[in-house]
């Protein structure tokens, strides 16, 4: 058997899935997303109203940032923004994705 093509790579690090969210991760230690931040980080392919409308204020209870639990600091009224945790957002978001009506 003849081997043509052997790549030489001595700084190749083998880590674990889990290893690697935590490093992939970890720039968003500390940071907030707007509403637009969220979508486009999340790469939810609907509008910004559906994201408001049918996606936080329906599960307001459950992830919204009061005594410590939750990820969204909803912006109610006129020019007050939202204010999301990455970390919380995206692991909501993967555990309740089957529960959420995309249509």
């Amino acid at each position: 058997m003849k081997i043509s093509n052997v790549v030489n790579r001595p700084r190749l690090v083998v880590i674990s899935i889990d290893e690697f969210e935590k490093i992939k991760n970890h720039d968003e230690i500390g940071m907030q997303w707007s509403l637009k931040d969220f979508k486009e980080k999340l790469q939810i392919q609907k509008s910004l109203q559906w994201i408001r409308e049918d996606l936080l204020k329906p599960n307001r209870e459950e992830i919204e940032a009061k005594n410590g639990k939750g990820w969204c600091v909803f912006g109610d009224g006129k020019g007050t923004a939202y204010r999301i945790q990455p970390s919380g957002a995206r692991k909501w978001l993967e555990d309740n994705f089957n529960k959420i009506n995309w249509d």
